[in-house]
This record gives structure tokens, sequence and C-alpha cells, in this order.
């Protein structure tokens, strides 16, 4: 039931990013999402080690929904749904067209008007590419309205998919999904594990690795988002190049972090002369003792170090492909779009460990097969490359077929509201008639 809700919530939660902010925003709202949710599994993961050790376990469960309880009555009080599609580049509405239905009907005789609207007819409510969705309302059936079964909503969905599917820079980030989550996985699982057993790691030590890469998170999908929307404003596909680029990037402080092993292994003793080699004949003046505890403290920092660097590089693509999944898509494909790709990067977290788990015996340890996932995500920087140049095609697209359905929505409820002030004045017009008309004398 949790992961239902927390689930359900996240795509929700990015779709309304994309309606409340232009498309050269969304980069930093959704990494501010992105952070929060990071923040929150922080905090949510001390907390529940807090309860557990001071109480009881079982306490956690209970007292850390309480906040979550708290924040969604707190967006059913204050949360104001926005209007859908709003900021996807629509046409605004000026006078002239809140007055054409004015002008229509005071410049056009009742009969002329009447034969107007029947003989031009109803505008198509589908676009020959995207179907058209109401963008101030609920989503229109793609099979006719009033469609509420089962059937149909798994059919409407089966067609958002497809419809989405038509975009190549939708299937290019979808398919990256899926072998990006793979290390972090590992990384989320058996970091700290790996840290006290392979790299001798005290438990508070492993702790405070695992903090920083925490903190590390943090700060780089937040960076990632204010430096993808510098580049978005610049030019979409530099947005996409930057997510390319750091998603090979990422490899390599991760590839030294899981191969930091050749310095542990050996023991603290087989350290401290690594370290201590490493410093030179400045560390010997020093003194036994003080080159034993800074040759421990330089390789420590360095590791947390790297550590720092790879965390940060690793998630800056985070919030920017959000954004670019929310420029590409209509506001009506986003929910579902967004929930793909968040089954696609959990689940492939799971598959992470499991490969993982299987590789270590024919890798000879768990460092090297941890160093052999990592060449997933050279994939994912490898079908990035080609959305650099389908980015800002699909978005042109998107938009244009946008405003037509807009531009069409608008000019039939005009149409609507002429033949509704038609009727109206014809009906008026009849009573005045019958009113006027002399009664029949009796015989």
């Amino acid at each position: 039931i949790a992961g239902l809700g927390i689930g359900g919530a996240l795509p929700v939660a990015y779709s309304m990013v994309g309606d409340w902010f232009p498309p050269d925003q969304r980069a930093v709202a959704s990494a501010m999402i992105t952070a929060a949710c990071g923040v929150g599994v922080f905090l949510g993961q001390v907390a529940a080690a807090y309860i557990g050790k001071t109480i009881d376990w079982r306490w956690a469960f209970l007292l850390i929904p309480i906040p979550a309880l708290a924040g969604a009555v707190l967006c059913q009080c204050t949360l104001i749904e926005p209007e859908r599609g709003a900021m996807d580049g629509a046409d605004p509405v000026t006078a002239d067209d809140e007055t054409v239905v004015g002008g229509w009907f005071n410049h056009l005789h009742a009969d002329d008007l009447v034969q107007t609207l029947i003989s031009r007819g109803p505008e198509p409510s589908e676009s020959a590419a995207l179907s058209t969705v109401d963008t101030e309302g609920p989503a229109l059936s793609y099979r006719g309205e009033g469609q509420s079964s089962r059937t149909a909503w798994f059919a409407d969905n089966v067609e958002q998919l497809k419809q989405a599917s038509y975009s190549r820079t939708n299937l290019l980030v979808l398919l990256q999904a899926f072998p990006g989550g793979i290390p972090w996985g590992i990384i989320i699982v058996y970091l700290h594990d790996f840290l006290v057993q392979d790299m001798g790691f005290s438990i508070e030590l492993a702790l405070f690795a695992s903090a920083t890469m925490g903190l590390a998170g943090f700060c780089g999908v937040l960076i990632g988002g204010f430096i993808g929307e510098k580049l978005y404003r610049a030019d979409p596909r530099y947005c996409a190049l930057f997510c390319s680029v750091m998603s090979l990037l990422r490899v390599i402080p991760f590839f030294a972090v899981f191969g930091w092993t050749s310095l542990y292994k050996e023991g603290p003793n087989e350290v401290d002369q690594l370290a201590a080699a490493a410093v030179g004949k400045a560390m010997d003046a020093v003194g036994e003792t003080q080159a034993h505890i800074v040759s421990t403290e330089m390789l420590h920092l360095s590791f947390f170090g790297t550590l720092f660097i790879g965390g940060v590089i690793a998630t800056t693509p985070a919030a920017n492909l959000g954004a670019i999944l929310l420029n590409v898509n209509p506001p009506q494909h986003r929910g579902t779009v967004f929930a793909v790709y968040s089954v696609l990067d959990d689940l492939s977290k799971g598959v992470g460990t499991l490969f993982v788990s299987l590789l270590i015996p024919y890798t000879g340890g768990r460092a090297v097969a941890y160093q052999f996932t990592l060449v997933v995500w050279l994939v994912c920087g490898l079908l990035l490359i080609p959305v650099v140049n389908s980015l800002q095609e699909d978005e042109v697209y998107m938009q244009r077929t946008l405003r037509e359905q807009q531009h069409r929505k608008r000019v039939n409820d005009m149409r609507s509201e002429a033949s509704h002030r038609i009727l109206s004045t014809t009906a008026k017009a009849a009573s005045l008639v019958l009113h006027r008309r002399p009664a029949s004398s009796p015989s």
C-alpha cells in the first residue's frame, strides 16, 4: 500500500510541474522535487534508525508515516490544481476572442448565423498525430466520452503509450532509464556493507560515507537543475548533451571508489605505507606517529572526496531528464509517461542487486563485479546522444499540436455560445409572438 502511494504520487507531481512552469524553468522545478525526495528518504532512514534503537523497531512503521499524512492534508487544503497545458506555448486569450461571439451575433442575422453554423459543422476533436484532450479539464477518452469501464481505461492508457512512442526522445529517455538504475541499486543496497566488510571501515565511518553520498546526491540534483536550466535557455540541445556527458563521466569516480580496496585490503599498516609514500619525504620529517595519523586521514579524505564528486556527477542528469520528458509530451500523456519511467527506474534497481549477486562468483570478488556493472552507465550516455538532435524537433511539434488543439477548442466553445444565444433569442421571439397574437373569439 505504501508503494502504491509513493509510486502514484511522483508521476502526478512531475506532471503538475509541467502545468505550473514554462519549459525553460522545469529543470530547476524537477530538481526541487527530486532533491526533496532524496532528503525525505535520508531523514526517514535516520529517524527509523533512532526510533528502532531507542524505542522499538515496530514504532518506526507507526511514526514515520505521520509527516506524510500531514503533507497530504496540507496539499488537500492549500494546493490549487493548475490549468492543464497553460505553460506549453498556448496562445493567450485575447479581447478579440472574448468578444467574437458577440460580434458574430450582432453583425449577422439569426438565420444567416444558423446556416453558417450548420454549413461549417463541428470542428474535429482529434489530431492526426496526437489525441486531442481538453486542456482545461480531465482527459477525454480516445474512444469516445462516457467510457468508464476498466477495458476503456486500459485501452486509453495503451493508446497514450502508443502516441508517446512516436517521439524518438521519449523512446531514448525511457530506454536508458532501465540500465541507468542498475548501478544505483548496488550503491543504495551494498555500499555500506562493502565499506565495512571489504574496506575495513568502522560502522560509524561507513554511515558517514552513506551520509556523504546522500549529501552529494542532493547537491548534484540541484546543481544539475540550475545548469540544465541555463543550458536549456541557450539551446535545448545543450541540455541533452549535458545529460549525455554526465552519464558517461560518472563511471570514472565510482570505478575508483569500488577500486579503493587495493589500498585498504592489505590492512592498516599497508595503508599507512602507501599513503606515506604518496606524501614523500616531507611526511618522514614529522615523525612516525604523526605520519601514521596524517597518512590515514589523507587516504580517508581522498576517498570521501572521490565519493562526493562521484555522487554529484552521477545525479546531475536526473532533474534534466525529467524536464526533457515534460517538454516533449502533451499534458494528458505526462502522468502515464512518468509512471513508466518510474517503474523502469525502480525495477532496474532491484534487478541490479540480483544481477550483481549472480556475477560475483565469476569475477572473483565484489569490487570487480560492482565495477563491471558500471558499464551500463556508458550505455545510458550513448543512448542520450541522439536526443541532442531529436529534442528540439519533438518539443516544437508538441507545442504546435497543443496550440492547434486549444484553438479548435476555443472556436468550438464560441460556436456553442453562439448557438446558445440563437436558441435563447429565438425562444424569446416566439414567446413575444405568441403573447401578441390576438385571442380567437368564442363561438
